[in-house]
């Protein structure tokens, strides 16, 4: 529709919209009875099987040449699951990536020789870049190797070396339990155990953790760009070590998430990989473009999508000992146009949605298919499996809320419901694959399978239930240690409160130069000003506020 200029004045004023889609909504309107619902012919095949419909018929819309198929909406569809899932940490054997597997192999076989190399993995959300690292690990497991990895994050673009931090943390075996002491001593114990240099790494390291070292603090009483140049040399040290220790694989995963100072740091380890015994994959998204991928130790190599063949090899994978009909298997290569996540979610959806029944060990269908059994997008197949979850939904709602990766700590502090009953919730979410599980509750971690599966549940939250969660969450995290100040201001500034959010992206952007993360600060510091301006009684009371 084509929406145009205000007419009217006063209370009489309002926008004009012009087009079928204000026209077909008005006819359908004056269909529905008091308290019900009813939808045209597209909305029908977006939201698919989600909700039980009656078939109201075609009807004759006056400015429409034919009649137009409407349906009233009953409610939600009560459909029971026919598939076991699969073990949360099993994956299905990889389909049609042969040959990219073979040239990391290859490159693998160099990087041995003291030839380094690096492979940039690029492509679309749920291509299969991910899977393809993780079963490059599982070739390379009998292998005797040092394995280095590290993630970028949608919530820490503006973090200064967060993958470098979460790794040293994950390496030190420091926990979010543990004391500043605590945590000292065991960044201590790492580098003692790896002979890292002399004392201003360790130092310089603990400045970059935030840890007090106590006594002298003359080594780092410097201007920021020195501690910088500091900081990148000591984590190149550490790697250099690594690499006269034996071979590495450095995975750095989604790297089109991280932030400035990262990606510097990252850029000058391509730089040296050709004089280590180094192989480094990155994967990221296709708008991700460094200046190293064009070097030539380096090797681009973008993914495709899966062709018919490898579509319906795979959608049979995650059938499983049932074969599927090949009507069904053909929707689903049809509609999930070769992206193997899509297949694979998909697939998984028309094996819990009841359209097929078992008979002699395979899916039988009775009668014509309905044409809508496979939902027409991925959003739409998430939404649906999410909704099958029943109140186990509002777990992962929860989670999507905190980000793609969040703590049985944490969701237990704004779920506030009984252990026990979360515990049950967290163990189904967790069988349905949607999420995964490291470690043991209650000091378990969960995952995401993917972030399209996050926005799917986050996109089910209504804007005040949103703020709700963000103000918990929010509270929770101020009760914690080491939280960085970007994460609280997110977070109170989803849930609505700008001051405290300019309080926090003003003490990040302060971190930040402290750190000589210039880009990283003043990209706080305008998410600060963005959040004062919704709060027009705090910008005039802090118009004395210096930055």
């Amino acid at each position: 529709m084509v929406v145009g200029e205000p007419i009217g004045t006063g209370e009489a004023r309002q926008q004009t919209a012009i087009g079928e889609t204000p026209n077909l909504a008005a006819r359908l309107q004056a269909l529905a009875g008091s308290n019900t619902v009813v939808i045209a012919d597209a909305t029908r095949r977006l939201i698919g099987d989600i909700f039980e419909y009656r078939d109201l018929g075609a009807v004759d819309v006056k400015g429409i040449a034919v009649p137009v198929p409407a349906w009233q909406v009953l409610g939600q569809s009560v459909v029971a699951s026919r598939f076991e899932a699969l073990h949360a940490t099993s994956l299905i054997p990889l389909v049609g990536r042969g040959e990219e597997i073979e040239l990391l192999l290859r490159r693998w076989a160099r990087a041995k020789d003291g030839a380094g190399q690096v492979v940039l993995l690029s492509g679309e959300p749920g291509i299969g870049k991910s899977r393809i690292a993780a079963e490059l690990q599982d070739r390379l497991g009998a292998e005797p190797h040092i394995r280095l990895s590290y993630f970028g994050s949608p919530h820490h673009r503006d973090s200064p070396l967060h993958p470098f931090i979460t790794h040293l943390e994950g390496a030190a075996g420091i926990s979010r339990e543990d004391l500043p002491a605590t945590r000292l001593g065991k960044l201590e114990a790492l580098l003692l155990q790896s002979d890292e240099g002399p004392a201003e790494t360790f130092a310089v390291l603990a400045d970059l953790l935030n840890l007090p070292t106590g006594g002298d603090q003359s080594a780092l009483a410097i201007e920021p760009q020195r501690k910088r140049e500091l900081t990148f040399a000591a984590l190149l040290q550490r790697l250099n070590r690594f690499s006269q220790q034996g071979p590495i694989l450095m995975l750095f995963e989604d790297a089109h998430w991280i932030d400035p100072t990262s990606c510097d740091l990252l850029g000058q380890i391509a730089e040296q990989v050709p004089h280590l015994r180094l192989l480094l994959v990155v994967t990221g998204r296709p708008e991700f473009r460094p200046p190293w991928s064009s070097a030539s130790h380096a090797t681009a190599l973008a993914l495709s999508r899966l062709g018919a063949r490898e579509g319906r090899a795979l959608a049979a994978l995650v059938a499983g000992a049932k074969s599927l009909p090949d009507e069904i298997v053909a929707q689903i290569v049809d509609r999930t146009d070769g992206v193997p996540l899509f297949v694979e979610e998909l697939t998984k959806t028309v094996l819990e949605s009841g359209v097929q029944r078992e008979q002699n060990g395979s899916f039988v269908s009775d009668g014509a298919l309905p044409p809508l059994a496979v939902p027409t997008s991925l959003h739409g197949s998430l939404l649906a499996r999410l909704d099958r979850l029943g109140p186990t939904k509002q777990i992962a709602q929860f989670g999507a809320a905190i980000g793609r990766e969040f703590s049985h700590e944490l969701v237990a502090a704004v779920a506030q419901m009984p252990e026990a009953q979360l515990g049950e919730a967290l163990d189904q979410l967790v069988s349905s694959e949607l999420v995964f599980r490291r470690g043991i509750p209650p000091r378990a971690d969960y995952v995401f399978k993917h972030a399209l599966v996050q926005d799917a549940a986050y996109s089910t939250l209504l804007r005040t239930r949103r703020q709700e969660l963000h103000a918990r969450i929010a509270a929770a995290l101020e009760l914690g240690q080491n939280i960085a100040s970007e994460t609280l201001a997110h977070h109170f500034g989803e849930a609505g409160e700008a001051k405290k959010s300019a309080d926090h992206w003003l003490e990040a952007g302060r971190h930040a130069l402290r750190r000589s993360a210039n880009t990283e600060a003043i990209a706080h510091l305008t998410k600060g000003l963005a959040a004062l301006s919704l709060d027009f009684s705090y910008a005039r009371g802090a118009s004395g506020l210096r930055i």
